[in-house]
């Protein structure tokens, strides 16, 4: 894993684990999401598309389609989802251990398959 590799998967896992959280404001959280999603599209842009970072180019595709979905709600994120029913929440969450996931799979396949130099 080089250090690209690691400050993209940082970026991505810190949105992933202030997304069920209020620790940081919506605006914060927004431009977060924008860094950790650009840093992901320069990553396969600069080191080409590598078959083990697939699950983290997935979670920075949802945050990218998450950014566009809420870049009109003026209402802040605590007041969304405390009106979210049962079945909202479960699938909010459903999406964070998977995000979850998914960055532990990348970083253990570029621990395992380390790009060539």
């Amino acid at each position: 894993m080089n250090m690209l590799d690691g400050v993209v998967l940082t970026l991505l896992a810190i949105c992933v684990a202030v997304w069920p959280t209020q620790i940081v404001s919506d605006g914060a959280n927004r431009w977060l999401r924008i860094v950790a999603v650009v840093a992901a599209a320069l990553h396969a842009i600069a080191e080409w598309p590598r078959l083990p970072f697939v699950p983290a180019y997935l979670v920075a595709v949802l945050f990218a389609l998450l950014l566009v979905r809420d870049r009109k709600r003026d209402e802040p994120s605590s007041v969304r989802e405390s009106r979210e029913g049962a079945g909202e929440k479960g699938v909010r969450w459903i999406l964070i251990l998977a995000c979850a996931a998914a960055l532990v799979a990348t970083g253990a396949l570029c621990v395992l398959t380390p790009a060539a130099a």
